[in-house]
């Protein structure tokens, strides 16, 4: 049965991908987890939330880094086209991938502080979302001073904002 369950990730037809990856899931094998950490980053948003999730509920440590990689990838992955049939969002995959890594707990705290110096402002949020999602203790630190030096920063550059718009006025 898993092997058959893991050759239908392999389908051409999304559908039976996606449905392979949350049957994996469910049955909780870690056996599955290399091939389910390759769905998650299929070509369609709907295997890759069933790999994610099913990746979630396996809970496996070796998971963590590849999970992080893709939530770094997002957003520089193309956009897909919009259709009414597609229930899935970029912001459903954001939301998955922060949920699966938060579970993880402390396997997924090192990976994560990391992502909290990307680039992508939307890597950093939903870094930040599922580093307090883990719980771990020793992550919370960090956290708290990536987070203070964000609010410093916004606070800063919308106070000299405000003051260069009274300049204007008179």
């Amino acid at each position: 049965m898993l092997w058959w369950t893991m050759r239908q990730l392999k389908s051409s037809r999304w559908q039976k991908r996606a449905d392979a990856a949350e049957r994996l899931g469910v049955a909780r094998e870690r056996k599955a987890v290399p091939a389910l950490i390759r769905a998650a980053d299929d070509e369609s948003r709907a295997v890759r939330l069933a790999a994610i999730n099913a990746l979630a509920a396996l809970r496996d440590p070796d998971s963590a880094q590849p999970l992080a990689d893709l939530l770094a990838g997002l957003a520089i992955r193309p956009k897909e086209r919009k259709s009414e049939s597609d229930p899935f969002s970029e912001n459903a995959e954001y939301e998955a991938l922060a949920e699966a890594l938060g579970a993880l707990g402390a396997a997924a705290a090192s990976p994560l502080l990391r992502l909290l110096d990307a680039e992508n402002r939307d890597t950093r949020r939903w870094a930040a979302r599922a580093l307090g999602l883990t719980r771990d203790p020793p992550a919370v630190e960090p956290l708290v001073k990536r987070l203070t030096t964000t609010a410093r920063k916004c606070a800063s550059g919308s106070a000299g904002s405000g003051r260069n718009r009274r300049r204007t006025r008179t």
